[in-house]
């Protein structure tokens, strides 16, 4: 790939009030020119490696599910609207304005008999068409975004860095550069703090660049600026440098991974370098996203997640010093369900079970809840499981109960001997000794029985998972799920196939 960095100096005389200067650059009077563009000169990009693991980003962004709230809208006509939000170019009549897609969401553009196409980027950027047919090929634009910093930084403590598009044949003798990433103090007073004017062949390139000047604490605006051609632009960070973070620790979560369901556990492993033995004041494990799930002792270096579901999740490692500098790191798990034929987690109803209460009240015998929705009986209290299951209100009722639930299933293939599986969770808190226990039964609709189980003494939520030892021609079955006195739950009921 043939690539050329081009830092230009804009003279004092250019860009203050964009369009009654436009005439002073040489090669541009036919521009016209969008926005509030301050002056100020060029800062020279300054080499810098690309945000790590444990940087510190303190912004971010991909553009995957919305605009990121970057404003600015423009017809290439003289018509600028700077608080009108970027839009969907789908949605957009304005097709030659900045706008939000993917490569196939842009017209292509054919010059000499090459076509450009964005090429290289399957995920959402925000870009610009060039195209003569909609008469926008040489209007200047502009977009931006305010951006709080919540403390000092000194010159080369942060860094910025972003993907670009821009073909080197669709290319302009103006004096502006053809895309550019700007932060400056939102008075629009005082020098550029960064701009960084980059063209390239034909392809998707990441450019980065420490910040060269200080950044006080303060408002700022991102800025991108356009000055003609098909470009892209995606991925935009600004992160810490390592060496100016005020701390040495750094923290690797572990690698990503997949859990083939029934599996629904995974052990968080992190690693934490602190090479000149700083004191550590806290480690925080967190859940970025994904649903339900239970972390077991979050503030050590290494625990375990409890009632994973088919998704993805992300979980974050926060560590902290002394001085209350925070180092972090993520780690993504991806949940495969393809083997479940069934699964019953209970997050959002009671799975059709029937007997169940899909609240915890008072009256009711046996309910779908929480932890903390069922009160405590004895000083004994469901714990460990921070999801939806189903238990026994033993707290209100005050009694010994027996209740049992159901739910019909439909296999429609038969399996052989240990080609089929069943795996729940379960906890049986025992104030009345071996009369407290959960019976979990999987038999025909006729009535002979599967396989069975009896779980009891038990004050911690267990896992069972068995194959089936017999063959399981197709049909419908039941599952049948019994409780008996005391404190008992059950959660992440699964049939599966090995």
């Amino acid at each position: 790939m043939k690539k050329v960095l081009i830092t230009i100096v804009l003279a004092a005389a250019v860009l203050t009030s964009c369009k009654d200067e436009a005439d002073g650059i040489s090669g541009v009077s036919d521009f016209t020119f969008l926005g509030d563009v301050p002056s100020g000169n060029v800062t020279a990009p300054s080499p810098t490696s690309s945000a790590t693991k444990s940087s510190d980003v303190l912004f971010s962004f991909d553009f995957e599910t919305d605009n990121e709230g970057f404003t600015g809208r423009g017809n290439g006509n003289g018509w600028y609207k700077p608080n009108e939000p970027l839009e969907n170019i789908v949605e957009s009549i304005h097709k030659c304005d900045f706008s939000r897609g993917k490569k196939e969401d842009f017209s292509d553009f054919t010059k000499n008999g090459v076509t450009r196409s964005h090429k290289g980027n399957d995920s959402f950027f925000i870009g610009r068409v060039f195209n003569h047919d909609l008469d926008c090929a040489t209007s200047y634009y502009h977009i931006s975004k305010k951006l709080n910093f919540t403390k000092d930084y000194k010159a080369g403590d942060l860094s910025i860095e972003f993907d670009y598009y821009r073909p080197q044949d669709v290319s302009f003798s103006t004096g502006v550069p053809s895309i550019s990433v700007v932060l400056y103090d939102s008075s629009h007073k005082g020098k550029f703090y960064f701009v960084p004017a980059i063209f390239d062949e034909d392809n998707w390139a990441k450019f980065s660049s420490k910040i060269p000047t200080d950044i006080p604490i303060g408002e700022y605006k991102l800025a991108i600026f356009q000055g003609g051609g098909y470009v892209g632009l995606d991925n935009i960070k600004i992160y810490t440098n390592s060496s100016s973070s005020g701390t040495k620790i750094k923290v690797n979560a572990g690698a990503d991974a997949t859990v083939a369901l029934p599996t629904n556990t995974f052990d968080l492993n992190s690693t934490i370098t602190n090479p000149d033995g700083e004191t550590i004041k806290s480690i925080v494990w967190t859940k970025v996203s994904g649903d339900g799930v239970t972390i077991f002792n979050n503030d050590k270096e290494d625990t375990k997640v409890s009632n994973l579901q088919e998704g993805e999740y992300v979980f974050k490692v926060v560590v902290r010093n002394d001085k209350d500098i925070e180092v972090e790191d993520t780690v993504t798990i991806k949940v495969d369900g393809s083997k479940v034929l069934f699964g019953f987690t209970f997050e959002e109803n009671v799975e059709g079970f029937t007997n169940v209460n899909n609240v915890v009240a008072k009256i009711d015998k046996y309910c779908r809840g929480r932890k903390a929705n069922f009160p405590a009986y004895l000083g004994n209290i469901y714990s460990g499981n921070d999801t939806f299951f189903l238990g026994i209100n033993q707290g209100d009722l005050n009694s010994w109960i027996n209740p049992t639930s159901t739910k019909s299933i439909n296999l429609t293939n038969t399996y052989k001997v240990n080609e089929l599986g069943i795996q729940f969770s379960t906890q049986s808190i025992d104030p009345w000794g071996d009369t407290t226990k959960v019976i979990v039964t999987l038999k025909s609709k006729s009535g002979s029985e599967i396989t069975s189980f009896v779980l009891q003494n038990s004050n911690s939520w267990v896992t069972t998972n068995s194959l089936i030892n017999k063959e399981v021609p197709a049909g419908e079955y039941i599952i049948n799920v019994e409780h008996l006195g005391g404190m008992t739950a059950i959660d992440d009921i699964y049939i599966y196939e090995k």
